[in-house]
């Protein structure tokens, strides 16, 4: 909940005060902007190579590439047969 900070000085008007936990700092507005759009084909292609990694005894790299043919196979099914 919100508090109001007593003034600091006869001339200046109250303020209210963040609650805890609640706080504005540089570094959480950073970290926020860190974050990563993934686009509806990253997010399928990230989902079918951790499918083949879990599957398959390949490294990342191979998965990933394994993971692009399988993707690409799949586009060029008609929708109506998918």
């Amino acid at each position: 909940m919100w508090a109001v900070e007593p003034a600091s000085s006869p001339m200046s008007s109250p303020r209210l005060a963040r609650p805890p936990g609640l706080s504005d700092s540089r570094e959480e507005r950073r970290m926020s902007a860190d974050v990563k759009f993934m686009s509806p084909y990253e997010k399928r292609l990230k989902l079918v190579a951790d499918t083949i990694s879990q599957h398959e005894k390949l490294g990342g790299k191979a998965a990933s590439e394994l993971a692009v043919h399988v993707l690409q196979a799949l586009d060029h099914i008609p929708e109506k047969v998918r």
